[in-house]
């Protein structure tokens, strides 16, 4: 089953196509071409807009598969087709927002086109996570489960964001008109806090945890996971990025495991599920609340799949 949840934070604005030289470098600027949506389904909270022309729009999303300070941003369209995935690109949320370097692969968002993906926490500065792991051809980056409580977007920070400029060499900067975002990313906060009810989770409960589950045979589990990249898939430079989010309870025994794709390069197959591994051969010490009592929770983490 699936829900959705459709919100409109604010009216279209109209479109302004704009390309223009400054001293160093040229800029296109795309305004809003539709209201911000708000969609919540089973797994994750997405919010997106369109800008540029109204008959082949570029789409932006933010995307969040649970609670965290950060989220994924994406943008597809025309503009996006001559960005090269070969090359570092770098992003800022301005005037007041993150800037970072970020690297993507070759992915499609549907018929909207070549997808520029990167996570963010879109107010302050880019945090390289001390948790994230390389074993082999996988990176594992368990932001989402070591952080404590219901962590979520710094909305009030958020205000300073009002554009999104990608850069690349060899290319004119993408920009995209996203207005005022203090709004929309509180919007994105209240579903994240939906959705973690509609797993069968008390938010309160869920903000009182003061020390999250540890899967105290971490580097173990994740290298029997690397086990699972398809050999196709290493031959062949094939790429893939997952959440993963485990329902813990309060002895440590996981209850249920969901493995979601993101984004994947054609023809991934993986041969194992990862859930399987986590189900058989995690050993997890259970969740604390503040007064150290152990408690139900989930632990969310990502894998990506690349070649080394």
């Amino acid at each position: 089953m699936v829900l959705h949840k459709l919100l409109s934070l604010c009216a279209a604005a109209s479109l302004t196509i704009a390309t223009s030289a400054t001293a160093e470098r040229e800029v296109e600027t795309l305004d809003a071409t539709s209201p911000w949506h708000l969609d919540m389904a089973e797994h994750k909270c997405r919010l997106a807009r369109a800008f540029g022309n109204e008959d082949t729009p570029t789409i932006f999303y933010l995307e969040q598969w649970g609670p965290s300070e950060r989220a994924i941003w994406a943008v597809a369209g025309p503009q996006t087709a001559t960005f090269r995935a070969d090359r570092a690109a770098t992003y800022s949320f301005g005037p007041n927002g993150e800037t970072s370097e970020f690297k993507f692969f070759d992915s499609a968002f549907g018929s909207f086109g070549k997808l520029l993906s990167a996570h963010t926490a879109i107010a302050g500065k880019a945090v390289i996570d001390p948790d994230a792991i390389e074993v082999d051809a996988i990176v594992v980056d368990d932001r989402g489960g070591s952080a404590p409580g219901m962590p979520q977007l710094d909305g009030e920070a958020a205000a300073g964001v009002s554009r999104l400029t990608i850069s690349q060499h060899g290319r004119s900067d993408l920009v995209l008109s996203l207005g005022n975002m203090d709004k929309p990313v509180k919007a994105l906060n209240a579903c994240i806090e939906d959705l973690v009810k509609y797993w069968g989770f008390d938010p309160e409960e869920q903000r009182r945890v003061a020390s999250p589950p540890e899967i105290t045979n971490f580097r173990t589990v994740y290298r029997e996971v690397t086990k699972t990249y398809p050999k196709d898939a290493i031959a062949e430079g094939r790429q893939a990025d997952f959440y993963l989010r485990l329902n813990i309870d309060s002895t440590g025994k996981v209850s249920d495991c969901v493995l979601l794709n993101q984004t994947v390069t054609d023809g991934f197959e993986m041969a194992v599920d990862p859930c399987s591994t986590f189900m058989k051969s995690a050993k997890i010490k259970p969740a604390l609340d503040v007064d150290g009592r152990p408690v139900r929770t989930f632990f969310t983490t990502r894998i990506v799949y690349r070649r080394s």
